[in-house]
């Protein structure tokens, strides 16, 4: 029978010890001390009720990362439609609605969120197109959604004091008390190679370098022993793990993640 596992406690990183696995002789005692030390951390990840979704070529990351968010507050709510609340923040939210390549605003698309709602997918099952993304919601799309508004959320922006606190911190909290977190970060330099990564992991804020693309994604839980939120993205299932991709506290600690937003009280 090979060695099992000890886990000994040696270095820090962020504050939080990060464990060194060791051979240990007896299989027993290395179990017994493997289960202690994990106990000591947390892992919460909050359950999904929708699908990924591939943006495409629409510039939707904002719509499908809140969609998410709003299916992991009520698993009962049916599948909801990312386009129709992209189509309000865009074309009826203004001059600060949209850049002009149709990047929405965080900032107003999550009091778009607050006053309009969401629809069900199948009052407005627009395709991740151009097309698709200018096509206007019919009148029952709209009372549909505003029959699921939410409460306003909480959030920090970010651009004044980027890295000054601990937003993984924050994050955490709000994950553990069942509240989902969208972020809005700056991409990596390489992000499409990163992309094909089965199980990519954001472990440097440096490495790689914060690219000037930004992104908005959807966390979806903690995991202390990877020292590490995770992270929904909306290139479909066929980019990084099923969708999914970890980014390191000492990342969301940095000036990488630019505004937070949850969800929640």
């Amino acid at each position: 029978m090979p060695a099992s596992p000890r886990v000994k406690k040696t270095r820090t990183s962020g504050g939080l010890a990060m464990p060194e696995v060791v051979a240990h002789v007896s299989a027993a005692a290395g179990l017994f001390r493997e289960a202690a030390v994990n106990a000591a951390y947390e892992r919460v990840e909050l359950p999904l009720n929708t699908p990924v979704f591939d943006q495409l070529g629409v510039n939707a990351c904002v719509s499908c990362a809140l969609s998410g968010a709003m299916g992991m507050l009520d698993q009962a709510a049916p599948a909801l439609a990312p386009l129709f609340h992209y189509y309000i923040a865009r074309f009826e939210g203004g001059a600060d609605g949209a850049d002009a390549e149709g990047n929405l605003f965080l900032d107003n698309a999550v009091p778009t969120l607050v006053a309009s709602g969401m629809c069900r997918r199948d009052l407005h099952p627009m395709p991740f197109t151009e097309a698709g993304a200018s096509s206007a919601p019919s009148d029952d799309a709209r009372v549909d959604a505003v029959s699921r508004v939410q409460d306003k959320p909480t959030g920090r922006l970010r651009f004044e004091e980027a890295g000054a606190a601990a937003s993984s911190s924050w994050i955490r909290e709000k994950l553990r008390d069942g509240f989902p977190v969208v972020l809005g970060i700056s991409l990596p330099e390489g992000y499409d190679e990163c992309s094909r990564r089965p199980e990519f992991e954001w472990l440097d804020p440096e490495a790689p370098a914060p690219s000037s693309l930004r992104h908005c994604v959807l966390v979806t839980g903690f995991n202390d022993l990877r020292h590490a939120i995770h992270i929904r993205d909306s290139r479909g299932r066929h980019s990084f793990g099923d969708g999914h991709w970890w980014m390191d506290y000492r990342v969301v600690d940095s000036p990488v993640v630019l505004q937070m937003y949850s969800l929640g009280p």
